[in-house]
C-alpha cells in the first residue's frame, strides 16, 4: 500500500514539474517574441525621429496582432498594430 501512494505521489508530483516546466517555456518564448516585435518597430519608427516611449497595450493586444504606440522627442504619436511583420500606423491626434 505504501509503494501505491509513493509511486502516486511521485506521479502528481511529476506531472506537476512539467506542468510548470511548460509554463516557464512559453513564458521564455512569449518574452522572447515580444522583444523580437518591440526592435521590429523600433526599427521601423527610427526613421520618423527620437522615440522617447515605445509601449504595447497588453489589454488590446492578442496572440496574432500586438498593439501600441510610439511617442516622438517632438511629441508625435503614432499608435500601431503588428500583425505577421507588418506594421499599421496612424498618428494620433490630440
Amino acid at each position: 500500500m505504501k509503494k501505491k501512494k509513493f509511486a502516486l505521489i511521485s506521479g502528481l508530483l511529476g506531472l506537476g514539474g512539467l506542468f510548470v516546466t511548460g509554463a516557464v517555456v512559453k513564458k521564455q518564448l512569449d518574452d522572447k517574441r515580444r522583444q523580437q516585435i518591440l526592435t521590429e518597430v523600433r526599427a521601423f519608427f527610427d526613421s520618423f525621429g527620437t522615440i522617447e516611449v515605445l509601449y504595447i497595450n497588453g489589454f488590446e493586444s492578442t496572440n496574432t496582432c500586438v498593439k501600441g504606440g510610439v511617442v516622438f522627442d517632438d511629441d508625435v504619436t503614432f499608435l500601431f498594430e503588428y500583425r505577421d511583420g507588418e506594421i499599421d500606423y496612424r498618428e494620433e491626434k490630440r
